[in-house]
This record gives structure tokens, sequence and C-alpha cells, in this order.
């Protein structure tokens, strides 16, 4: 079955202006289905390839950013990100960031393996939204934290979400407890933030298709 996405709202190029450029930044046509007919007309678009990310940045980003394992164990970390991650970008920027959780290489492929995590990203995300959802019994905690970031554009706080639900008596250390669970989805600084803007439209796609199913 082919999820509904943002991609059918495109306008086909024919009627876009010439002043005006699209710029659509994704996975390789061949690999994704979702992507509308006119996207494979040659005569329409610029395509241009980025390379996947190659082992050398993957040992320059655990180096930089992992300082919480020794040197050699490093050297286990980076090929682990390699192996799971598959040349997908996105993939092994949150390999980096499950890893910044962990001393120990076996622990972290545990935790890889455990949220599926692989060049289909996709998989990972769902696999964490789920995860939360069953863990915190709060409920439609799905549609609340979707409908947050769907309609404040601002970093969001257990103490927020208190508020804005306030009704429900839910406690703000029941909400730290959600925030904390969606991590890295989130990142935590001071309040918290979309790790990355795709993660936003994973959450909100992922909230239409339950209601439309409903």
């Amino acid at each position: 079955m082919v999820e509904d996405t943002f991609l059918p709202t495109l306008p086909d190029p024919d009627y876009i202006p010439d002043n005006v450029k699209v710029i659509i930044v994704g996975q390789p046509k061949e690999e994704y289905q979702n992507y509308p007919e006119w996207l494979y007309d040659e005569s329409k678009i610029k395509e241009l390839l980025v390379p996947n990310i190659q082992p050398s940045d993957i040992k320059e980003l655990v180096n930089e950013r992992c300082n919480n394992y020794r040197p050699s164990n490093k050297i286990i970390v980076s090929n682990i990100i390699c192996r799971y991650a598959g040349g997908n970008t996105l993939a092994a920027i949150f390999s980096v960031q499950e890893a910044l959780n962990f001393t120990d290489p076996v622990a972290f492929e545990e935790r890889l393996k455990s949220r599926k995590l692989s060049g289909n990203i996709e998989e990972y995300y769902k696999i964490i939204w789920e995860d939360t959802k069953k863990k915190m019994l709060i409920p439609f905690v799905d549609y609340k934290i979707a409908g947050v970031f769907a309609f404040f554009n601002e970093p969001i706080s257990a103490e927020k979400l208190s508020l804005i639900f306030r009704d429900e008596k839910i406690s703000c250390s029941k909400w730290n407890n959600v925030l904390k669970a969606l991590s890295p989805l989130l990142q935590e600084k001071k309040d918290y933030i979309l790790f990355f803007i795709m993660i936003f439209g994973y959450i909100c796609l992922g909230l239409l298709e339950e209601i439309k199913i409903m």
C-alpha cells in the first residue's frame, strides 16, 4: 500500500513560472515509490546525485562526538554505524546520537537492533514512536504530541505539556518521561526540539493516517 504524503501536493513543473525553482531533497527516486510521476521525466527536472555517507565521514563524526568511548572502542562504534546505516546519512547521524547514550559498543549495537535502525529510516521512527505509545500509558499520547508540534512553532517542555493538557491531570514527570522516550527524535536543549524536520512530517502524516483509518 502506498502511504499518503505531502508529495502529491507538489505542483507539476509545467505550472511553475520559469523564474521559480523548487528544490526537492530525499531518497533516490528509484528507491521510493511515492514520488509524483513527473519526477521521472528528465525533461522537467535537473537531478543532482549526493553520494552516500562514507566510512571516513562516520569515523570523523564518531571521533568528534563520541567521547564517551575509549579510542579503541570508537573504531568498533564506527564500524557498527557503517554496517547499520548502509550509507544512509540520516541513519548514520541518528546512530551517532544513539551512541552518545552508551559506553559499551555491545550495548550500543543492541539498541540499534531493537530500534531496527537501517537505511530504511522510517522504520526506525516508527519503532520509537510505537514503543513510546505502549510504555507511557497516556491516552492518545501520539495525537497529543503530534498536535503540539504541529501547532506550536517553539520548543516544548514537560511543563508546557502539563499546562496545555491540564484538564487531564498528567504530571510533569510523566510528560518528561514521554519526551525522553522519544530521544533522539527529540533533542533536549533545556526544552525539547525536533532533531530533524523530516520527523515532523513523519509524526503528522502518521497522525493523519490514523485519523483516516478511524
